[in-house]
């Protein structure tokens, strides 16, 4: 087993993308519409993490603020947050899912959100990687500081459903890192725990040796480590619903057409090769 996909081609799901998203988002995701500055935007039953304003955010001269502009592609995170929506994939996931496979219900002390993710890329994305990491001192971080956030976020595998995007044309390509590059990424989590203590983990981002990282996964700025990065496969297309390793490096490549995938957030206290062995044993699903 390479451990980094696993294809689950008889799962129903019956959820579709006008269930989910509105005419804005639509023209969005398309490019129709100019990419807004707000880093929040409300959709029509999700709110989405728009991180492409964040990639800008603090950059106020006129010149960062014309390349982004000029770029006019959207590539995002969403969280359901309607009512009705909420209660239907719920119920869904509970009929569906073995119930220890999953996680429970988010709470940020202010909403409560099914454990999903949705992911829109409008054009391809560069190496990166959203799997668990360790925490070092763990004890002695306080809560505030959103250490509760990073290990429900950063899931070792997500299922991942076709919503929009080419079912031959996208790619999802991962890639095995150097014994130097792997050296590099633990200095990079060190870093992140230790420097800049006061900051909050939910906005925090940190970079060493062009690699950055945030609460929810890290990521490579530029080619620097290109040459670092071993291919070990590629999914091909979304023809069908497929497990994910989010601890592997990987990235997607697209042919122009945005590729937006709902995620259920697996159990963080499985590895990938549990999931995968449970899939095989027939008790991952129902």
């Amino acid at each position: 087993m390479l451990e980094c996909y696993c294809d689950v081609p008889d799962i129903d799901f019956p959820f579709t993308a006008e269930d989910i998203f509105g005419d804005y988002e639509l023209d969005l995701f398309h490019n129709n519409v100019p990419v807004p500055k707000e880093i929040t935007i409300a959709g029509k039953v999700v709110k989405w993490n728009n991180w492409m304003a964040g990639k800008y955010a603090g950059k106020d001269n006129k010149e960062a603020w014309e390349v982004y502009q000029k770029e006019n592609i959207f590539n995002g995170e969403a969280v359901i947050t309607d009512t009705k929506m909420k209660r239907e994939v719920w119920d869904w996931m509970n009929a569906t899912f073995q119930p220890n496979v999953f996680q429970e219900i988010w709470n940020d002390g202010m909403h409560s959100h099914p454990p999903v993710t949705i992911l829109c890329f409008s054009d391809s994305t560069g190496w990166h990687k959203e799997g668990p990491i360790d925490i070092p001192n763990e004890d002695t971080i306080p809560k505030e500081q959103g250490v509760e956030y990073i290990k429900r976020m950063r899931a070792p595998a997500v299922i991942n459903f076709r919503l929009l995007g080419d079912i031959d044309g996208s790619v999802l390509q991962f890639a095995k890192p150097s014994e130097k590059m792997l050296q590099n990424e633990k200095e990079l989590i060190d870093k992140f725990f230790t420097v800049r203590p006061e900051e909050s983990f939910h906005t925090k981002i940190v970079e060493h040796n062009t690699m950055n990282i945030g609460a929810t996964q890290h990521w490579l700025a530029n080619e620097t480590w290109h040459n670092d990065l071993t291919q070990i496969t590629e999914h091909k297309g979304m023809h069908n619903a497929y497990i994910v390793n989010l601890a592997q490096w990987h990235r997607v490549l697209t042919n122009g057409s945005p590729r937006v995938a709902f995620r259920v957030h697996a159990n963080t206290t499985f590895t990938f090769k549990q999931i995968e062995q449970m899939v095989e044993a027939g008790k991952f699903f129902k």
